[in-house]
């Protein structure tokens, strides 16, 4: 009766596969064009604007820019695929990447920018989505450790069964 039981909650856990979020595929799905267009017209207002800037705020606007375009992309590739394929490591990546590397550099980029109201309107709204997404995704990735925690159980309990069942 016992083994019956296991096998059956480890045959509800495997159907009951980890669900995505939703508000966190949204809210990546929107970055995504979003972040393409201000990389565009960032990119744009620096080539166009650097000269004017201090020597600090220049080598610090170039930096933070350069290290903000691959790292964006990273990131939402990242939470699309930890999302997406219940990868528990992806959505840490996003998370960390999210929250260490982005937040800070958008936070600085965005009080620093003095460009047109298009450009800063476009900062403020990634910024805003990086706000959201940062606890979303911590969220997320913690209830899809508890999920993949309780499938390990339920295994190393179904497998205990069955080799005291064998012995």
């Amino acid at each position: 009766m016992n083994k019956n039981n296991s096998k059956r909650n480890i045959d509800n856990l495997n159907e009951s596969q980890y669900k995505a979020s939703l508000l966190l595929q949204m809210l990546l799905y929107c970055n995504v064009y979003i972040s393409g267009t201000w990389v565009m017209w960032y990119g744009y207002y620096l080539f166009y604007n650097a000269e004017d800037f201090a020597k600090v705020q220049k080598l610090l606007t170039i930096s933070g820019f350069i290290i903000s375009v691959p790292a964006e992309g990273l990131r939402l590739y990242l939470g699309y695929s930890g999302n997406l394929s219940g990868k528990v490591s992806d959505l840490a990546g996003f998370w960390i990447i999210s929250g260490l590397i982005q937040l800070p550099i958008h936070l600085y980029l965005s009080f620093t920018t003095e460009g047109p109201i298009i450009l800063r309107v476009a900062t403020y709204i990634i910024l805003m989505f990086l706000i959201c997404e940062t606890p979303v995704g911590f969220i997320v990735s913690r209830k899809l450790s508890i999920y993949q925690a309780q499938l390990y159980h339920m295994k190393l309990l179904h497998s205990k069964t069955n080799a005291n069942k064998n012995q």
